[in-house]
């Protein structure tokens, strides 16, 4: 590599325990009502832990972290959908988005991708 070069880790997205489907058909069923846009319901736990230790030591590397799960996330959960309908929820299964799950990730981290 460049002297000039950027190395980007960019971290891992959020998981579930299961397809993110049956995780809202299971709220569903279990609480009868609409998932809300971001919850824990389902939520692999330690895929954040992950993402704290990434984000504290690979900048000690000279690598430049993005963290995804921080973009997908907040204090109420990770995203599981960016409209209403199957069309739109984030995730296909474990670690993969989906094209609107992408595009929304995008959106997030794009300008810090690209400078």
């Amino acid at each position: 590599a460049s002297p000039d070069s950027r190395i980007i880790f960019i971290g891992p997205v959020p998981e579930w325990n299961a397809n993110l489907v049956k995780i809202i058909s299971n709220y569903l069923s279990e609480f009868k009502k609409t998932p809300p846009l971001y919850m824990t319901y389902g939520l692999n736990s330690e895929i954040s832990e992950w993402d704290s230790y990434f984000s504290n030591n690979v900048p000690k590397m000279g690598i430049e972290y993005i963290s995804a799960y921080k973009a997908l996330c907040n204090e109420s959960g990770c995203l599981t959908r960016v409209g209403n309908g199957p069309d739109f929820i984030t995730a296909v299964d474990w670690g993969h988005l989906t094209k609107p799950g992408s595009d929304f990730l995008f959106n997030k981290i794009g300008n810090k991708i690209i400078k």
